[in-house]
């Protein structure tokens, strides 16, 4: 079963002999103390093992939805919105394993091989391997101390999706593209939704002279199963969603196979914990803490009179329980220009849920009944005196709305994602409740003006009131 290399060079009689010469000019992208070197055959110093794999792979979970309920999961849906798994779309995989000797990180050994995941006569799937073999880097495979760890992801990932490549067990990967290189994580790409499951660190197993890896893979990461309602009576196009929870991360992070926490495989989101990798807007840092958010940059999904799905996949960074808070960023147009769009945020979740890895959680987020939109603006001042303004005001409902109980904030400029808002001083951007707010309804120019927070604004702004001279010159135009 067991033979040093040397041996199997030296000695073509041995069994192994076939099995190692065709390999002989392989090469192994490690991971050695945080740095990736490339060893030949030639170096490996250790044995070659002949495994039994026993592999048992999750067949449900939970489904936890965040407002009511409890119910299976997986990674296909019935026609009554459970989940189900579904290996028919990934059959076909890639097992990544580390071998170590204890805390001694210097003796991992890596090694990639195909697998078939296939149905069991009695219901059930399992795993089939066909190869073997592994190749210990350093020593013998003697002691007790020898642990073996593995992660399992689908062939039919392309390159650029997926976490490990053969051979190369440290990795980048972008949590905002690992589903869809598009980034359109709707229901319509559920088929490509297929999560990576992970075995933790467990003893190798030997008995009777045979050599055993324990593989129990579970789903690794959190998928948020979110449905978008939208009441208004036009369709919005979601093109961002964040995610206020400091237990879940999201964006690129850094992995390396052989390196858990608190028993699960470990990212690193040090160097940006933004999807798509871009720098952290003002508006991201100014809504809420970067410690805090969760960004998914996506495909716009337009979201109209029937609800939308949106799959979002997660780290989980701490058990705790915490509360989640959503908001959407969104156009009322295809286009996805920047300039048109606008964000809502939800209310928090009603209670705190522990979002743990392996879990599928559900959570329904309708964007709030808009009373009033405005749908256009345009201001003209030709002769330095009159102000011809106006403000075309929808409203997308079916009751009248009375206009005195509404007011407008001016806002200077959108500058990337923050608005530049009007405000006592010349300071921006200002907080909302130091904008100058004043009434949509306007009966007189000396009309008050007051600040975001309810208080009257400073008497300089006072006897200034913007809107004014529209519903002047359009009282003197229905007198004529």
């Amino acid at each position: 079963m067991k033979a040093t290399i040397i041996n199997i060079i030296t000695c073509c009689l041995v069994p192994l002999a076939a099995f190692t010469s065709c390999k002989e000019d392989e090469e192994a992208e490690m991971e050695h103390m945080n740095m990736e070197k490339s060893i030949s055959l030639e170096e490996y110093t250790g044995e070659i093992l002949d495994v039994d794999y026993e592999i048992s792979i999750p067949q449900y979970a939970d489904v936890v939805n965040t407002e009511a309920g409890v119910g299976s999961r997986s990674l296909t849906e019935d026609a009554e919105e459970k989940i189900h798994f579904d290996y028919a779309n990934m059959k076909d995989v890639f097992i990544h394993v580390c071998l170590q000797n204890g805390d001694d990180v210097s003796t991992r050994s890596f090694k990639t091989f195909s697998a078939k995941i296939e149905p069991k006569a009695g219901g059930g799937f399992q795993v089939l391997v066909d190869d073997p073999y592994i190749r210990l880097k350093k020593g013998d495979l003697a002691g007790d101390n020898w642990k073996v760890c593995a992660i399992m992801e689908t062939q039919e990932r392309t390159e650029a999706q997926r976490m490990f490549s053969q051979d190369k067990y440290t990795a980048t990967i972008n949590t905002n593209t690992y589903f869809s290189p598009d980034g359109n994580i709707v229901k319509d790409h559920l088929t490509s939704l297929t999560t990576p499951l992970y075995s933790r660190y467990v003893p190798v197993r030997k008995e009777n002279g045979k050599v055993f890896l324990d593989l129990n893979f579970k789903p690794l990461g959190t998928i948020i199963r979110m449905k978008v309602t939208n009441p208004l009576a036009i369709p919005v196009y979601v093109n961002k969603v964040r995610i206020k929870n400091p237990n879940i991360k999201s964006g690129f992070a850094r992995v390396a196979l052989g390196n858990e926490n608190n028993g699960i495989l470990s990212f690193d989101f040090s160097t940006s914990s933004r999807a798509g990798g871009d720098a952290p807007s003002r508006s991201e840092r100014a809504l809420w803490d970067n410690n805090e958010v969760c960004i998914w940059n996506i495909k716009p999904v337009m979201v109209g009179t029937t609800p939308e799905i949106l799959y979002l996949w997660c780290i989980p960074v701490s058990s705790a329980p915490a509360a989640s808070q959503v908001e959407f960023v969104y156009t009322t147009s295809s286009s996805n220009d920047v300039m048109l769009r606008d964000s809502i945020i939800l209310p928090p979740s009603e209670r705190a849920v522990d979002l743990e890895s392996g879990y599928f959680y559900q959570v329904n987020a309708s964007l709030p009944e808009s009373d009033l939109m405005i749908t256009e603006l345009l201001h003209l001042n030709p002769s330095w005196w009159y102000n011809y303004t106006v403000v075309e005001i929808y409203n997308p409902t079916n009751k009248e709305i009375d206009i005195r109980n509404y007011g407008l904030c001016r806002i200077l400029s959108w500058d990337t994602d923050l608005p530049l808002m009007v405000g006592e001083a010349n300071t921006f951007p200002k907080s909302f409740d130091q904008a100058l707010v004043q009434d949509l309804y306007v009966e007189d120019f000396n009309q008050t003006v007051y600040r975001g927070d309810g208080q009257k604004a400073h008497i300089s702004y006072q006897g200034n009131n913007r809107f004014y001279d529209m519903l002047w010159i359009k009282a003197r135009a229905d007198t004529c």
